[in-house]
């Protein structure tokens, strides 16, 4: 096998494995189970425009009108005390950190800094 084909069967491999830890597979259901969820998705869906107006905004140096900063906080409250959205976000910090530690393991198997390297 050439190298190629030994490094793209290698990923492909690391990939299955990662796929199959519980981490990612409670993340992928958590997420589903928040986009099915109608309200979950209005309420992120307003709070992720009211972001981007507001950073818009500041970028441009215009004033931010407090009834909409106020407004912005108390979504963003709720997004991190709505079950399924709060769900989905702990389940995504277990994967990150999952792959995080896959890429320490990279990186010392390998002998180099692969999240550098990947950069």
């Amino acid at each position: 096998m050439d190298f190629m084909n030994e490094i793209e069967q290698t990923a492909r491999e690391l990939g299955e494995l990662l796929a199959a830890e519980t981490s990612v597979s409670s993340y992928l259901k958590a997420t589903r189970a928040a986009q099915q969820d109608a309200a979950a998705t209005a309420l992120e869906l307003r709070y992720i425009q009211l972001f981007e107006k507001l950073a818009g905004q500041e970028q441009r140096g215009e004033p931010l009108q407090r009834e909409e900063v106020d407004e912005f906080y108390a979504l963003k409250r709720q997004v991190q005390e709505h079950p399924l959205l709060g769900a989905r976000d702990d389940q995504q910090a277990a994967v990150q950190a999952l792959f995080a530690e896959t890429a320490q393991q990279m990186t010392a198997v390998l002998g180099f800094d692969y999240t550098a390297f990947a950069r």
